[in-house]
């Protein structure tokens, strides 16, 4: 079926799909002007709202910080983002080498989301393992607690997993 914006409420943004939202059935979004700290703040009515969902995306540590901002605009003008894989930059050292020491870890993997890190410390508890002659090939977990988009990869999806 194709919807035209006509078939939509009208409160709505004709070219907004919001995620994990029926925009027949739901209100309109909240329209925000600004943020600062743990706030939000709406347009029409104008109100202070505190963000209890920030940390959805990327806004763990409030909105407007100063020296977040200043320190994300400074390493804009050096180097936005290079792949881990066959690249490194002196941020990347400094960081480790600091939450190595504060954290005893050798080693240490940076990764952008939740469902990386789990596959990534699922590995390297599996690999551990391996590397120290014991076969430990059983992983358990709630039923559809894992994320098996980025599970195991996709070599071992075939496999049975209790």
């Amino acid at each position: 079926m194709i919807y035209h914006s006509n078939s939509f409420n009208n409160d709505w943004h004709p070219n907004i799909w919001p995620p994990f939202t029926q925009i027949q059935t739901n209100k309109a979004q909240i329209e925000v002007s600004h943020g600062k700290d743990a706030s939000l703040f709406t347009v029409n009515p104008e109100k202070e709202l505190i963000d209890g969902i920030s940390s959805w995306w990327v806004t763990l540590h409030g909105h407007s910080n100063e020296f977040i901002a200043n320190a994300i605009s400074d390493q804009a003008k050096t180097l936005e983002q290079v792949i881990f894989a066959d690249f490194l930059h002196p941020q990347a050292k400094k960081l480790a080498e600091r939450l190595s020491r504060l954290t005893k870890l050798e080693r240490l993997f940076f990764s952008d989301n939740g469902s990386t890190a789990v596959e990534v410390a699922l590995k390297i508890a599996y690999q551990w393992w391996q590397n120290n002659g014991e076969r430990r090939n059983q992983i358990i977990a709630f039923e559809g607690a894992l994320s098996w988009r980025y599970f195991w990869c996709d070599g071992f999806r075939g496999k049975k997993y209790i």
